[in-house]
């Protein structure tokens, strides 16, 4: 099954790829479409790809699973935008979260917020 995540990167590729004026204006056009059924627009797709040039870096922290994760506490804006980008694979009260957090202003999230955003990043990663 192709995700919409796949088709954008499919028609992407053949945008930036091709040297064909027709082939890239269709694949222009199927892009335009593809966004506009997901409810998605030109912004979305410059933010997933900030997002994936921001994608938090794995800090080995210890924890009681003895496992690598991002450092929530002090990266949470990147992780928050990380999992933005795959907001397609979330519930809707994930998404409400990530977007009312998205622009907090606060340096820190309270212990609770860290702890939902771990859970959805994890749940990603699955």
């Amino acid at each position: 099954m192709t995700t919409v995540a796949d088709r954008i990167a499919t028609l992407l590729r053949v945008i930036i790829s091709t040297d064909q004026i027709g082939e890239a204006d269709a694949a222009i056009k199927a892009l335009q479409r593809t966004l506009q059924k997901a409810g998605l627009d030109c912004h979305s797709v410059a933010d997933a790809f900030l997002a994936g040039c921001n994608k938090p870096q794995a800090t080995k922290i210890e924890d009681e699973d003895d496992g690598v994760e991002p450092d929530f506490e002090n990266a949470w804006r990147q992780v928050a935008e990380y999992c933005i980008t795959r907001q397609d694979q979330l519930t809707e009260r994930d998404r409400k979260f990530l977007r009312s957090i998205r622009h907090y202003r606060k340096d820190h999230l309270s212990p609770a917020q860290i702890n939902w955003l771990r859970d959805i990043y994890l749940r990603l990663l699955d």
